[in-house]
């Protein structure tokens, strides 16, 4: 999932071998967050549904040998912008309480949220960074209401390799793959791949 691409309108668009779904703002209004899915041609067959829920959430559906997995792709507001924040996880809440809870559930990428180190048995694990923000705060009690595990933060990691975010001389994790409990023991490790070349501060998360 990519964040930020400042995309306007929601579609999809055939790129080689992937195909990439995008929701963005309307087409007068000024370019913001916006979130685009790019999957591999050998899946798109395999995806049931896919929803354009707003500029920053997109979901879709896809079948596979041992059930289906619900992907949810959210870029939440930076710190800061409370009413803003509090409208997306009451829109994410809404989505969540809608798909099918016999699926596998993965909500990616940027949260903007620091969640700090401070365990919550079986949701937030002790190997996340010291810091936690206010975004931070409302995605541990977002997680914690939704029983989902936030992966990052279970598994122990050399520092150049923690850190899903770099610029101006700061880093930090705001960028999650959280889960739900039929996932919770399959995701054996997170990797965050620093030489990507993604053109973007942030550095890609992998499970």
């Amino acid at each position: 999932m990519i964040s930020e691409t400042k995309k306007k309108l929601k579609g999809t668009k055939t790129i080689g071998n992937y195909t990439t779904l995008y929701s963005g703002v309307p087409k007068k209004t000024g370019a913001q967050s916006s979130v685009a899915l790019i999957i591999d041609h050998k899946w798109t067959s395999r995806i049931t549904n896919y929803t354009f829920v707003n500029d920053p959430i997109i979901t879709f559906r896809l079948k596979t040998n041992r059930g289906h997995i619900t992907v949810i792709g959210v870029y939440a507001p930076e710190e800061g912008r409370e009413e803003e924040t509090r409208h997306l996880y009451k829109q994410l809440q809404k989505e969540i309480d809608k798909y099918n809870k016999s699926d596998s559930l993965i909500i990616y990428r940027d949260l903007n949220a620091r969640v700090g180190n401070q365990p919550i048995p079986n949701v937030v694990g002790t190997f996340g960074e010291d810091c936690v923000n206010r975004n931070g705060q409302t995605l541990r009690e977002f997680a914690s209401f939704n029983d989902f595990k936030t992966a990052n933060t279970f598994f122990r990691k050399k520092e150049i390799h923690k850190y899903t975010w770099s610029a101006r001389g700061s880093k930090t994790i705001i960028d999650y793959i959280i889960v739900n409990r039929r996932l919770k023991n399959p995701v054996h490790d997170i990797k965050i791949f620093r030489d990507s070349d993604m053109g973007s501060d942030h550095f890609l998360v992998t499970s």
